[in-house]
This record gives structure tokens, C-alpha cells and sequence, in this order.
């Protein structure tokens, strides 16, 4: 697709390509996947530096160097942060990536969530589900999480979070689940709490929320009854395994498949595993009070979905067993027992155990991580290198993900490989956030009020279209090079002319008037109806950019080659956005300056190098 626009007989035109195999950046960076390999193993040797971890783990992840300059902070903020800041980037710069991490894993964890949910139940019944505020239920949590991506301190957790709700998904698009947003917004913080903590409790607090289980539902799902034909749920045992641990296939420690005899891949659980681990989930429900096998308690009890007294919040707790609801008979999965009569939380303990320990699981969630934070196809070493920090620490401990998001974020291709080499397609809500963060955003009413503008785009967080998320991570574009190579691009599935277009159309907006109307709903004071709430401040003395201006047009593009492309901007791009700028808007008053920023940001946003984060 071509954007023209025409000034003084003079037609100017940007590129923008759909198809990846057609970036000029990505062709470079593909192309080069099947040397990453080895050069990752080369770098390893020639570093020299320590492992992460104080042990001797076997993980082959060499530190950073010990200083950082502006460009390599910006790198690190784009994959680590939901993107530079003029101040972000000052902070980090002249400080070692290692000693970043560090302070940024200090920082508590907090009930974000479900405070803001709580706030708004707190200020009366016509913010309640159910009595006219009901249609704003959803609207909180997403507002929460644009606020936290642009304003939050903790960026690097909350930039794990969102990836970790990319594999643990549980979305909003069930419409059941608007009317639980105080569990929803639990759900959002247990992610949290265990973004830098261990796997085995983070996917135990999985299993058992009862969000989790209206999604997958084995929320009050039954053991088996002859007489009826009636069969255990199957939903949650299945995905489980299939995208929360282990995957569909065997896998070698750098996440290539495992082939048998006859070279094919091999299958890591039968449906008689899925029945097996069914059983195990059973008999759980809502944890009330009341400790009854009553069928009532357990079929149709269930929290207020308003209370505010501290001590009625049950939705806040996790799904309990009820014994007269649970299979007590043999269970059998994955090569595991458990005997009849087994009590049912220790037959949850022992399942969990065993999907923790399955060899999959460093790999599987490994792998996936890189993906949501640095590249689409990590080279071998890569993978194998986080997978061994996943099994071991150094000091012993399997599943510490503190030491998983330092060994992707520190390991050779995240730090040390060229811009250029290594990347991804940028999702639509980084596009967004980098944007908003870079430009130095600000909201109307403070709630940021942001998530319906961003469904054209067809990523709203909380909003996945299914429990597969909004794209596969083995994902791969049909009829491209990416295919050839056999590699894989899965921002791409949702990726196509519409998207493109729509993208462009939300830039020109955000550029123009802000994007985020307020509406007149009862939840916006008055003087801030029917206005647009995250807008850009182009004033030219109070914004770094704007005072880049004011300074002239190549310390403009300077500011965002640094902020939005880590210091990777082509030559060609950077004349095209100067050649715009000094004759499209060419006289020197303050507006004409303002609109020379407006072209500037618009042609660089919209431009196919930040379109793949590098």
C-alpha cells in the first residue's frame, strides 16, 4: 500500500508493505535465522562473562555488558517495557541491563485490579453489575490496563504480565464473565504476584481460579454417572496441557521437536491422558462457607457479585473441593497413578506436580516467552540456554521465572546481535503503547480510557477471541518466505489489508485529536463528556519532542529514531520524514512546527520499520 499527499506540485509517497517477506528490515532479519545458531554459540565464547544465576545450572546465558547506551536502553525498553521514554531511556542509559532488571524485579507486586474494580463498586449501585453500570464492568479492567502500560513504575512486570496473559488466557469475550470482574481483576493480579516468582504456583493459582474455571469449565464440573451417561468436563484437562505446560509435541531441550522412528514428531499426551486428568478435576466450585456436599452449595452457590464488606469477597478465593462432587476412583495420565479414594486436593497437588516436572515445560513456556518479548524465532541455543535456567536456577530450583526473564532479556540475541537480526512483528497493543509512551501521552479523566478504538486493530487486551490467544505462536503466513524458511511470524495472523488500514487511521487520529472518547456514561464527570481522553501534548515547550522541534527538524527525527526504532532508522526513512517536513511544512511559526511534528511522528509510525520490533 502507497500513502501519497501533495505539496507545491511535489507528490510524496511511503511504502508500506503487508507481506513480511517484503520488509526491507525483515527480510534481512529471516533471512539470517539459520546462522543464529551458531553465532549465538559463538557469542557465548567470546563474551567471556558469567551465567546468570550463582550456580552451575548449565545456563549458557552470558551477561550484558556492564554499561548501556541510549540506543541499546531504548532496545532494551522496547522488549522489557511497554516502551522508551525520554526519562525511561535517560534512567537506564550509563546503567548495566543486569542492574536494571534488578531494580525493576524490587519493585511489589500490588491488587492493582482488583482495587479499581472494588473503587468503582464502592461508589454505588449504579456502578454495579446488573443495575445500569453493567456495560462499563469490562471497560474498567481494560482501562486499567492502559493506565499500568503507560504510567506504572514496575514496567517490566507489567510487560510480563501481559505476556503470561497471552498463555494463560482468559478473556472477556465470555460474556459470563462480566458479571465477575472482582475475580477477573484477581485473576490480572495473581499474574502479577507470580510474574517473577515460581511456575509451580503460578499455574496452580491458575487451575483453581474460579475465572479460569467459568472459562474452561470445570468450575462445578462432576464425576461420572453411569446411569446418565454423564462424563467428566474435558475442557480444562486437555488445555492444560496443550497450551499452558507442555504442548502438543515431545521437544528437545532447544524446543525442536522430538522425532520417532519413523521421523515424525511424537505425540506428548493421548486422549486417554485428557480423560485421565479430567477425573482430577472434579467436585470443585465456588469456596463459600458453608463446607456441605449440599447439591445447591455446589451446583448453584456463589458470591455476591458486589459485596463490599472485606469478609464476604468469596469470589476472591480459589475453587475448593467438594467430596461428594469428585471421582474418588483411579485416575491415570502421563504415566502417573493416582490410587482410588486418593483425597481430591492431593490428586490436584499430584497432577500439577507432574505437569510441572514434565521435561516439555522449560522449552514449551520458554519459547514462548522470547516470542512475547524479544524475537519470533530464537535460534536453538537460545531456546535450550532459557529452558536450562527454567529447570535450574543455579541454586537448585526449577520453574524460578525472576531467573527465566533475566536469562531471555540478558542472552546474547536479546543484548548483543545487531539491530536487525533478530525481531518480530509488533503487535497492535505495543504499537499502541510504544506510541503513546514515546510522544508523552496524557488522559482526560486519568482511567485511560482506551480498549474500544483498539478493537479495529483486533487486539484489546482481555479481549482474546478465544483460549488460543489472538494469534498461535507457531503461527506461520502461508505462501511467504517465512514459510520457505520454515519459520514462524504469529503477529502476522492477525495482520492483513484491513488491519493495515485501520492502523494508519488510528495513527492519523492519535496525531489529530486523541483517540478514547469519553462518552457521557455515569462513570465521566460532567466537563470531561464526549471528549477525546488520551490525547498527544505538541506544545513546544513542554514535551521533549517539542523542544526537538524548536531546536530544528533533524533533532526531531533524532528523538524518534532513538525512542521508537532503538536507533535502527534506515537512511531512506529518515530522508523521507525530513524531506516532509521541510517542504510539506516549511514556514516557522509555532503551529507549522507543531504540524512539522505531527507529519514527522505520522510518517515513522506508520512506516514498515516500526512495524517489526527489533
Amino acid at each position: 500500500m502507497t500513502l501519497q499527499w501533495h505539496h507545491a506540485s511535489k507528490t510524496y509517497s511511503l511504502e508500506i508493505n503487508l507481506h513480511l517477506e517484503t520488509y526491507p528490515v525483515s527480510r534481512r532479519v529471516f533471512a539470517q535465522h539459520s546462522a543464529l545458531a551458531a553465532s549465538a554459540a559463538a557469542a557465548l565464547t567470546a563474551c567471556g562473562g558469567g551465567s546468570v544465576g550463582s550456580g552451575s545450572s548449565g545456563a549458557n546465558t552470558t551477561v550484558a555488558p556492564d554499561t548501556t547506551s541510549s540506543n541499546q536502553a531504548a532496545r532494551l525498553l522496547t522488549q522489557a517495557s511497554f516502551g522508551p521514554s525520554v526519562e525511561s531511556v535517560a534512567a537506564l542509559t550509563g546503567k548495566s541491563a543486569s542492574l536494571w532488571l534488578d531494580e525493576q524485579m524490587a519493585y511489589p507486586s500490588a491488587p492493582d485490579y482488583v482495587n479499581e474494580v472494588q473503587s468503582w463498586f464502592d461508589k454505588g449501585s449504579n456502578y454495579r453489575p446488573g443495575n445500569g453500570g453493567d456495560r462499563y464492568t469490562p471497560g474498567w479492567l481494560n482501562h486499567k490496563f492502559w493506565a499500568l502500560a503507560h504510567t506504572a513504575p514496575d514496567q517490566l512486570r507489567r510487560r510480563v504480565v501481559h505476556a503470561l496473559m497471552q498463555i494463560f488466557v482468559v478473556s472477556l469475550e465470555d460474556s459470563t464473565l462480566y458479571d465477575h470482574a472482582r475475580p477477573f481483576g484477581q485473576y490480572l493480579d495473581n499474574l502479577g504476584r507470580h510474574a517473577f516468582g515460581n511456575f509451580r504456583e503460578l499455574l496452580q493459582d491458575v487451575a483453581l481460579s474460579p475465572v479460569m474455571g467459568i472459562y474452561l469449565s470445570h468450575i462445578r464440573n462432576q464425576k461420572a454417572d453411569p446411569a446418565s451417561g454423564r462424563m467428566p468436563d474435558e475442557n480444562f484437562a486437555r488445555e492444560v496441557m496443550q497450551l499452558f505446560t507442555i504442548g502438543l509435541y515431545q521437544l528437545n531441550l532447544d524446543g525442536t521437536n522430538k522425532l520417532g522412528s519413523n521421523g515424525q514428531p511424537q505425540e506428548t499426551y493421548t486422549n486417554d491422558d485428557i480423560v485421565g486428568l479430567a477425573r482430577v478435576f472434579t467436585g470443585w466450585s465456588w469456596n463459600m462457607p458453608d463446607g456441605s456436599n449440599a447439591s445447591n452449595t455446589f451446583k448453584w452457590g456463589g458470591p455476591g457479585r458486589y459485596d463490599t464488606t472485606g469478609s464476604a469477597r468469596f469470589d476472591l478465593n480459589p475453587m475448593r473441593v467438594y467430596p461428594a462432587f469428585h471421582e474418588t476412583g483411579e485416575k491415570k495420565f502421563l504415566g502417573v497413578t493416582i490410587t482410588a479414594g486418593t483425597d481430591g486436593s492431593a490428586g490436584l497437588r499430584t497432577a500439577l506436580d507432574t505437569l510441572f516436572n514434565h521435561p516439555n515445560v522449560g522449552p514449551f513456556i520458554g519459547k514462548q516467552l522470547i516470542e512475547r518479548l524479544v524475537t519470533s524465532n530464537p535460534s536453538p541455543a537460545y531456546v535450550q540456554a532459557v529452558a536450562n535456567v527454567f529447570n535450574n536456577n543455579g541454586a537448585g530450583v526449577r520453574g524460578d521465572l525472576a531467573a527465566v526473564v533475566r536469562a531471555i532479556l540478558l542472552h546474547p540475541q536479546a543484548r548483543n546481535s545487531p539491530v536487525g537480526e533478530s525481531g518480530k512483528l509488533r503487535e497492535p497493543v505495543l504499537r499502541v503503547t510504544q506510541a503513546v509512551r514515546a510522544l508523552k501521552a496524557s488522559s482526560l479523566t486519568g482511567r485511560w480510557m482506551m480498549g474500544w478504538d483498539e478493537q479495529d486493530l483486533l487486539q484489546s487486551p482481555l479481549q482474546s477471541p478465544s483460549v488460543f490467544n489472538f494469534y498461535r505462536p507457531g503461527y506461520v503466513p502461508p505462501n511467504t518466505q517465512i514459510a520457505t524458511l520454515g519459520l514462524v511470524a504469529p503477529e502476522f495472523q492477525i495482520a492483513n489489508e484491513s488491519t493495515v488500514v485501520e492502523w494508519v487511521n488510528y495513527v492519523w487520529a492519535l496525531l489529530q485529536w486523541g483517540v478514547a472518547w469519553t462518552g457521557s456514561g455515569v462513570d465521566v464527570p460532567a466537563a470531561q463528556q464526549n471528549k477525546a481522553d488520551v490525547t498527544l501534548d505538541f506544545t513546544l515547550t513542554t514535551t521533549p519532542l517539542g523542544q526537538a522541534a524548536v531546536v530544528g527538524d533533524t533533532a526531531v527525527v533524532d528523538q524518534l529514531n532513538l525512542l521508537l526504532f532503538a536507533g535502527g532508522m534506515s537512511t531512506t526513512l529518515r530522508s523521507q520524514i525530513l524531506d516532509a517536513m521541510q517542504n510539506q511544512v516549511s514556514w516557522n511559526t509555532n503551529t507549522r512546527l507543531r504540524d512539522r511534528l505531527r507529519i514527522a511522528c505520522f510518517i515513522a509510525l506508520v512506516s514498515s520499520e516500526y512495524m517489526i520490533e527489533r
